[in-house]
This record gives C-alpha cells, structure tokens and sequence, in this order.
C-alpha cells in the first residue's frame, strides 16, 4: 500500500474518476488508470482520496472505492475472480456509496471494470453469485431503503463473454426481498438452494430471517419451496425508541472485571444515562430465564447472539443498540412463549429503568 502519488496518473485524470458513478450502457467498460492503482494498493475512498488532496466528501459525491461489504466474489475456470457490486461502509459515511458494477480481476494482473443503469442493475450488495455454465445468476440485495420490493427477488444474470447483464422475471412463490443468504446448486444440476438469509418485510417490519428453504429452477425460473418452517420473533424496544445503554453495560461490566483505568467513570457515565446504578449482575441473566433447560455455549461468529434450548426448541436472542430481538426456532406452548417473552420484557425495563414494548412476526 502506498500514500505516494502514482507518476502515471495525473491530476486532471484522478479529478474525471475520483467520484463513483453509474454505468451508461449495458455495460460500459469503466476500466481506467486510477480505479485500477486504487485495487492494486488496497486503498480506501478516503484514503485514495488524500494523496491527490482531492475535494471532501462531505457536501459532495462519496469517492469510488473498492472496499467494500456484501460484494460477491465468484472464481471461472480460467483462473478470473470476478467481483460484483456491494456496498462502501453505511449511511452516515460521506463515502457511503451501494455499486451496481463488475470488477473482473485476472490472474495475470489486468483489471476490467464495467458500469450498468440503475434500471439495468441495481445497486446491489449482500447478494449470491453462481456460475452457471458461461452465466452468472445473482440472486438478492439488501440495496438503498426506497429501492426494495416487498415480496420481490432481484435476480439477474450476467454473460461472461460481453458482461451484459440480463433482469429474470421469475415465477412461483419466492422468498421476497432477500439478502445475506446462502445458494448452492442442488441435485439436478439447474436449481440454486436458498437458505438463511434475512427478508425486507417493509418498513413497519423491517427485516426478518428467512426461515425457509427455497429453491430456483434456472431452466424455467421457477421458485418453489423446499421446506417451510413456522418460527416467530419478537422484537423488543423502548416505548421512546431511544438507544437501550445495553452495549455500555456490557462494556463498564467488563472494565470492572479487567480492572481496568476509568471503570469508575463509566459505571458513572452509566448511572447517570440510566437514572439508576446499573445491575450488572442482572445484565448477566438478561437471556437466560431460570425456566430454561439449557444455556447454549455458541461456537463461530454469532456476535452479540446468546442462545437457550426450551422443550428441545433454540432460543435466540440478538443484542442490538435500538432493540433486542428474540427468535424462537420451532413451536412452543402459548404458555411458553407468553413467559419468555415476560421474562425477557421485565429484565429490560428493570435493567434500562423505563417502559419497554415489543412486535411479534409470524416467520412463515
């Protein structure tokens, strides 16, 4: 990675493409000195961004980048990765930016970069990306919030020896608005598996798990469900929609446990948010209600995840600064329910010192 300025490219030439952009044809080859050098060394927009002193973000246009979440990167025969779309940080960075392009990157060090319309391809990020004969099938996005479909699967194809890319209008019962998922090729050899992954519900909702199992035929582009799961989530928040301090009890509990320097000023910092000293001894039971058969020791990278077993049924509960949702993965009694929602509902209140509500979601 270097912060010196590249003696190939120059000034006027960075200006022309410092800014990310659209395609205006299907596709428009985009490839050129600057975005190129900016892969090579590894560089953020930001960062790119300084060594020419270029114009500041803010109040102006978010600099292309090629550091980015929820791209998809599918390796061809020959050796190519090919690199779609995805998104630059979030909305509140000046470079925040969500792609609709492709980068094709060749084993032998040559770059290609193609742009597409909006109305061709979308912004697109969190997606799947399969390879299927001389196609790519793109399945998905989690995309701009006014741009999502309630009950809509973005699927798209594109064609490796022009990259022109194809919208599919597919048919049956799918998934909807789908992101973050999982696609393999079943059995048969034409049909992509959709699991996991998150669905936009609309903006009452929001967005919640995919629980079922999905599948795509790409001869005749037809959804249809391969197993149905019925789950419910609840999502709890404060009745005023303010942050719920819960990161900050977890951070001032362990400052205390370290022993580290100003946990005193924290446990203060948090006494005063919450209008009471905060019981960190509570913080510590908030996902495990004493009715449980089991507290699940999680393995792998669920972040801020905590999981019980009731019955023989996961609970999951996921910590979040605005809210925490708790995910009951099969059935259980009303009874059952009723109590761990109680119980989840009653710890919050008491922990956070304020009135706490929660939504349920039927996950069918």
């Amino acid at each position: 990675m270097s912060d010196e300025r590249p003696s190939h490219i120059s000034r006027a030439l960075f200006l022309e493409w410092r800014d990310a952009r659209r395609g205006t044809s299907n596709p428009e080859k985009q490839t050129n000195p600057w975005w190129v050098w900016v892969i090579q060394e590894d560089l953020s927009g930001c960062s790119a961004n300084s060594v020419f002193d270029g114009p500041s973000s803010l109040g102006g246009q978010p600099a292309w980048c090629f550091e980015r979440f929820g791209q998809s990167k599918t390796t061809l025969p020959d050796g190519r990765v090919v690199c779609i779309a995805g998104e630059h940080e979030d909305y509140y960075d000046p470079d925040f930016f969500i792609y609709n392009d492709v980068t094709v990157l060749a084993p032998n060090g040559v770059v290609e970069i193609f742009g597409y319309p909006e109305d061709i391809f979308a912004p697109t990020d969190f997606h799947s990306a399969s390879l299927l004969d001389d196609h790519i099938i793109v399945i998905g996005s989690v995309g701009y919030s006014d741009e999502r479909h309630v009950g809509h699967t973005q699927v798209v194809r594109f064609t490796l020896d022009t990259w022109r890319c194809e919208g599919i209008e597919t048919h049956g019962e799918g998934p909807g608005w789908i992101s973050s998922h999982q696609a393999t090729w079943m059995d048969d050899g034409k049909s992509l598996l959709i699991t996991g992954g998150k669905v936009w519900r609309g903006d009452s909702v929001g967005f919640v798990e995919n629980n079922h199992d999905w599948s795509l035929d790409c001869s005749t582009w037809t959804w249809s469900v391969v197993k149905r799961r019925s789950w419910l989530q609840f999502r709890f928040t404060r009745e005023d929609e303010k942050s719920n301090h819960l990161f900050k009890m977890e951070m001032a509990s362990f400052r205390l446990e370290q022993g580290w320097d100003g946990a005193e000023q924290a446990v203060q910092e948090l006494t005063e948010a919450l209008g009471c000293p905060p019981n960190f001894a509570l913080y510590k039971v908030l996902y495990q209600p004493d009715f449980a058969d089991e507290v699940i020791e999680l393995e792998g990278d669920e972040y801020n995840v905590s999981r019980i077993r009731k019955d023989g049924v996961d609970v999951r509960y996921e910590e979040g600064t605005w809210h925490v949702k708790m995910v009951i993965e099969g059935e259980l009694p009303p009874s059952t329910v009723d109590a761990l929602c109680d119980d989840l509902k009653s710890k919050l209140e008491r922990l956070g010192n304020h009135p706490w509500t929660f939504q349920k979601t039927v996950l069918d």
